[in-house]
């Protein structure tokens, strides 16, 4: 990764850090670039939308700011109607993919594996393993 952003002309120097260190860096706008990964651990979109991408967090983070933005997460934060929330975040996301404030890099391939005489093991849509029911031989 630092070859290739040295590639381009960017001359990094590259600092890993635990996770208190980082976050704390990360919260205090101590850094110039951070490289982190992030797992919806809700399932509700408000997670993602409002923790990354809501001004107050996301200026400390990575510098983003856009008031429309945090009105729309306000509102379908609030929003009952399933179809009107979708609406919300899918403007606000709109917003976000035109302000092009940060690049994804990836998404990472999960794989599990198990014994042939596991049953009933299961995963939740947040890919979080579900032992509920599961029996071995």
């Amino acid at each position: 990764m630092q070859a290739d952003l040295q590639a381009v002309g960017l001359k990094v120097t590259i600092q890993q850090l635990d996770d208190a260190s980082f976050f704390g860096q990360l919260n205090a706008s101590a850094h110039q670039m951070a490289l982190n990964d992030w797992t919806n651990d809700t399932g509700d979109p408000s997670n993602p939308m409002v923790t990354q991408f809501s001004s107050k967090r996301a200026m400390a983070r990575m510098a983003y700011n856009n008031p429309q933005v945090d009105k729309l997460n306000a509102a379908a934060q609030v929003e009952r109607d399933p179809a009107k929330r979708r609406d919300l975040y899918i403007r606000a996301q709109r917003l976000i993919l035109e302000d092009a404030h940060y690049v994804v890099l990836g998404y990472p391939r999960l794989s599990n594996a198990a014994r042939a005489d596991i049953k009933g093991l299961a995963f939740s849509p947040l890919r979080d393993l579900v032992f509920r029911g599961v029996t071995a031989g």
